[in-house]
């Protein structure tokens, strides 16, 4: 059997603030394209790990879905004020190093 071919962006990181429905949805897309994809939830979760029927190992299968092929981390974000801060501290405890281009 074949190795698969990498994505058409294998090489890129992206940090995903999303959460519920939409954000995910996005970085999943991403994610199936080749991109490693980290997500950064509060300490409490995302609200969608509570979203359910049906529950699997749980978490709602809904959140698991949206949030396979990802890396996770919890960031208390609550006393930084700025979104240059938020942007760079998410980057710090994600790992990701300084990054290339910011978009918020």
């Amino acid at each position: 059997m074949s190795k698969p071919l990498p994505g058409p962006l294998a090489g890129i990181k992206v940090v995903e603030f999303g959460q519920n429905l939409a954000g995910p949805y996005c970085g999943q897309i991403l994610a199936f394209l080749g991109a490693d994809v980290v997500k950064v939830e509060r300490p409490e979760g995302d609200d969608a790990r509570k979203w359910a029927p049906p529950f699997w190992h749980g978490m709602s299968a809904l959140f698991q879905s949206l949030n396979r092929n990802k890396q996770s981390v919890v960031v208390d974000l609550r006393n930084i004020y700025s979104p240059e801060e938020v942007m760079r501290n998410g980057f710090h405890y994600c790992g990701v190093g300084r990054p290339k281009a910011l978009a918020y």
